[in-house]
Protein backbone atom coordinates (compact mmCIF):
# COMPACT_ATOMS: atom_id res chain seq x y z
CA UNK A 1 0.00 0.00 0.00
CA UNK A 2 1.54 3.37 -1.02
CA UNK A 3 -0.38 6.27 0.06
CA UNK A 4 1.12 9.36 -1.80
CA UNK A 5 0.35 13.48 -1.84
CA UNK A 6 3.52 15.60 -4.31
CA UNK A 7 5.68 13.04 -4.17
CA UNK A 8 6.02 13.07 -8.09
CA UNK A 9 10.28 13.27 -7.30
CA UNK A 10 10.18 9.95 -5.03
CA UNK A 11 7.50 8.41 -6.17
CA UNK A 12 8.80 5.95 -9.17
CA UNK A 13 11.31 4.94 -7.52
CA UNK A 14 9.16 3.09 -4.72
CA UNK A 15 6.71 1.88 -6.95
CA UNK A 16 9.69 0.03 -9.43
CA UNK A 17 11.07 -0.98 -5.86
CA UNK A 18 7.75 -2.87 -5.74
CA UNK A 19 7.67 -4.35 -9.04
CA UNK A 20 11.20 -5.32 -8.92
CA UNK A 21 10.97 -7.59 -5.71
CA UNK A 22 12.14 -11.41 -5.98
CA UNK A 23 8.63 -12.12 -5.43
CA UNK A 24 6.17 -11.45 -7.59
CA UNK A 25 2.92 -12.53 -5.92
CA UNK A 26 1.50 -9.02 -4.46
CA UNK A 27 -0.94 -6.30 -5.50
CA UNK A 28 0.21 -2.32 -5.50
CA UNK A 29 -2.32 -0.10 -4.03
CA UNK A 30 -1.47 3.41 -4.81
CA UNK A 31 -4.10 6.25 -2.99
CA UNK A 32 -3.51 9.90 -3.90
CA UNK A 33 -3.94 12.71 -1.62
CA UNK A 34 -5.09 14.87 -5.18
CA UNK A 35 -1.54 16.20 -5.79
CA UNK A 36 -1.01 18.96 -7.77
CA UNK A 37 2.29 18.38 -8.86
CA UNK A 38 3.87 15.36 -11.87
CA UNK A 39 2.27 12.78 -9.96
CA UNK A 40 -0.67 11.20 -11.95
CA UNK A 41 1.59 11.35 -14.74
CA UNK A 42 3.86 8.61 -13.25
CA UNK A 43 0.79 6.72 -11.71
CA UNK A 44 -0.71 6.26 -15.21
CA UNK A 45 2.29 4.97 -16.72
CA UNK A 46 2.01 1.93 -14.21
CA UNK A 47 -1.95 2.04 -14.36
CA UNK A 48 -1.87 -1.82 -16.23
CA UNK A 49 0.59 -2.91 -12.79
CA UNK A 50 -1.30 -1.01 -10.00
CA UNK A 51 -4.61 -0.35 -8.36
CA UNK A 52 -5.43 3.43 -8.03
CA UNK A 53 -7.73 5.66 -6.82
CA UNK A 54 -7.87 9.07 -5.57
CA UNK A 55 -8.74 10.67 -2.52
CA UNK A 56 -9.21 14.39 -1.33
CA UNK A 57 -7.86 15.10 1.52
CA UNK A 58 -9.71 15.05 4.81
CA UNK A 59 -7.89 17.11 7.28
CA UNK A 60 -5.42 19.85 7.03
CA UNK A 61 -3.12 17.40 9.28
CA UNK A 62 -0.70 15.11 6.79
CA UNK A 63 -0.89 12.41 9.54
CA UNK A 64 -4.77 12.32 9.50
CA UNK A 65 -4.44 12.09 5.70
CA UNK A 66 -2.34 9.50 5.60
CA UNK A 67 -4.45 7.17 8.05
CA UNK A 68 -7.42 7.71 5.68
CA UNK A 69 -5.64 6.79 2.87
CA UNK A 70 -4.39 3.73 4.16
CA UNK A 71 -7.93 3.43 5.04
CA UNK A 72 -9.04 3.37 1.84
CA UNK A 73 -6.60 1.10 0.34
CA UNK A 74 -6.99 -1.77 3.19
CA UNK A 75 -10.56 -1.54 1.70
CA UNK A 76 -9.68 -1.81 -1.57
CA UNK A 77 -6.77 -4.63 -1.10
CA UNK A 78 -7.56 -8.38 -1.05
CA UNK A 79 -4.01 -9.93 0.37
CA UNK A 80 -3.88 -11.47 3.64
CA UNK A 81 -0.14 -9.26 4.46
CA UNK A 82 -0.02 -5.60 4.40
CA UNK A 83 3.01 -4.03 3.72
CA UNK A 84 2.98 -0.38 3.84
CA UNK A 85 4.94 2.11 1.43
CA UNK A 86 5.59 5.90 2.27
CA UNK A 87 6.06 7.12 -1.56
CA UNK A 88 9.30 8.77 0.12
CA UNK A 89 10.85 5.64 0.49
CA UNK A 90 11.63 1.81 -1.11
CA UNK A 91 12.19 -1.67 -0.33
CA UNK A 92 15.28 -3.83 -0.99
CA UNK A 93 14.56 -6.72 -3.29
CA UNK A 94 13.68 -9.46 -0.86
CA UNK A 95 11.17 -7.28 1.41
CA UNK A 96 8.18 -8.83 0.18
CA UNK A 97 9.52 -12.80 0.32
CA UNK A 98 11.25 -12.41 3.66
CA UNK A 99 7.96 -10.78 5.14
CA UNK A 100 5.53 -13.51 3.80
CA UNK A 101 7.99 -16.19 4.87
CA UNK A 102 8.03 -14.67 8.35
CA UNK A 103 4.38 -14.50 8.64
CA UNK A 104 4.32 -18.20 6.94
CA UNK A 105 6.49 -19.50 10.28
CA UNK A 106 4.72 -17.52 12.68
CA UNK A 107 0.98 -18.04 12.48
CA UNK A 108 0.33 -15.86 15.72
CA UNK A 109 2.43 -12.68 14.51
CA UNK A 110 0.47 -10.28 14.21
CA UNK A 111 2.52 -7.08 12.86
CA UNK A 112 6.38 -7.23 11.85
CA UNK A 113 8.62 -4.25 11.86
CA UNK A 114 12.23 -4.32 10.01
CA UNK A 115 14.92 -1.74 10.74
CA UNK A 116 15.50 0.56 8.19
CA UNK A 117 18.29 2.38 6.26
CA UNK A 118 18.26 5.86 6.34
CA UNK A 119 20.77 8.23 5.34
CA UNK A 120 21.63 11.65 6.85
CA UNK A 121 24.10 14.04 5.02
CA UNK A 122 24.68 11.68 2.55
CA UNK A 123 25.79 8.90 4.73
CA UNK A 124 23.07 5.59 4.81
CA UNK A 125 23.27 4.12 8.09
CA UNK A 126 20.89 1.75 9.67
CA UNK A 127 18.28 2.67 12.24
CA UNK A 128 19.47 3.14 15.51
CA UNK A 129 17.30 1.33 18.02
CA UNK A 130 17.04 2.15 21.14
CA UNK A 131 16.84 -0.50 24.00
CA UNK A 132 14.14 -0.39 26.67
CA UNK A 133 15.77 -0.72 29.62
CA UNK A 134 12.27 0.30 32.05
CA UNK A 135 8.41 0.45 31.60
CA UNK A 136 9.03 4.38 31.30
CA UNK A 137 11.04 4.46 28.13
CA UNK A 138 9.11 4.94 24.65
CA UNK A 139 10.26 2.41 22.77
CA UNK A 140 12.04 3.25 19.43
CA UNK A 141 9.06 3.97 17.08
CA UNK A 142 9.85 2.52 13.34
CA UNK A 143 8.54 3.91 10.15
CA UNK A 144 5.32 3.16 8.41
CA UNK A 145 7.50 1.66 5.63
CA UNK A 146 9.17 -0.54 7.72
CA UNK A 147 5.49 -1.92 8.98
CA UNK A 148 3.91 -5.11 7.95
CA UNK A 149 1.08 -6.57 9.16
CA UNK A 150 -1.85 -8.87 9.03
CA UNK A 151 -4.97 -7.82 7.19
CA UNK A 152 -6.86 -9.18 10.57
CA UNK A 153 -4.89 -7.10 12.69
CA UNK A 154 -5.78 -4.11 10.43
CA UNK A 155 -9.32 -4.84 11.42
CA UNK A 156 -8.84 -4.92 14.96
CA UNK A 157 -7.29 -1.91 14.78
CA UNK A 158 -10.16 -0.40 12.90
CA UNK A 159 -12.39 -2.21 15.41
CA UNK A 160 -11.05 -0.66 18.14
CA UNK A 161 -11.08 2.54 17.24
CA UNK A 162 -6.88 3.09 17.31
CA UNK A 163 -7.03 5.33 14.04
CA UNK A 164 -9.85 7.93 15.32
CA UNK A 165 -9.31 11.02 16.74
CA UNK A 166 -5.87 12.72 17.45
CA UNK A 167 -5.27 13.84 13.78
CA UNK A 168 -1.65 14.74 14.64
CA UNK A 169 -0.98 11.43 15.94
CA UNK A 170 1.10 9.38 13.24
CA UNK A 171 0.13 5.61 12.34
CA UNK A 172 3.68 4.53 12.67
CA UNK A 173 3.47 5.75 16.52
CA UNK A 174 -0.02 4.05 16.81
CA UNK A 175 0.87 0.87 15.53
CA UNK A 176 4.15 0.72 17.53
CA UNK A 177 3.02 1.65 20.69
CA UNK A 178 -0.01 -1.15 20.44
CA UNK A 179 2.16 -3.57 18.90
CA UNK A 180 4.79 -3.37 21.52
CA UNK A 181 3.07 -2.31 24.69
CA UNK A 182 -0.35 -3.55 24.12
CA UNK A 183 -0.82 -7.03 22.41
CA UNK A 184 2.76 -7.86 21.99
CA UNK A 185 2.20 -9.81 18.76
CA UNK A 186 5.17 -8.51 17.17
CA UNK A 187 8.56 -9.11 15.92
CA UNK A 188 11.48 -6.93 15.19
CA UNK A 189 13.94 -8.10 12.72
CA UNK A 190 17.24 -6.99 11.86
CA UNK A 191 17.44 -7.17 8.67
CA UNK A 192 17.20 -3.98 6.66
CA UNK A 193 14.47 -4.39 4.02
CA UNK A 194 13.52 -0.97 3.80
CA UNK A 195 15.03 2.35 2.85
Amino acid sequence: IIPTFNRSDLLERAIKSVLNQSYKNFEIIIIDNNSTDNSLNIIQSYFDKITYKQKKRVSSYSPANQIDILIEAYKISTGTILCLLDSDDFFFLEKIQTVKNIFIENTKLDILFDIPHTKDKNKIYPLKVKQKFNKYIWPTILPTSSISLRRSFFEDCLKLKLFDNYPILEIDFRLNFFAQNIIGNHQTIDKHLTF
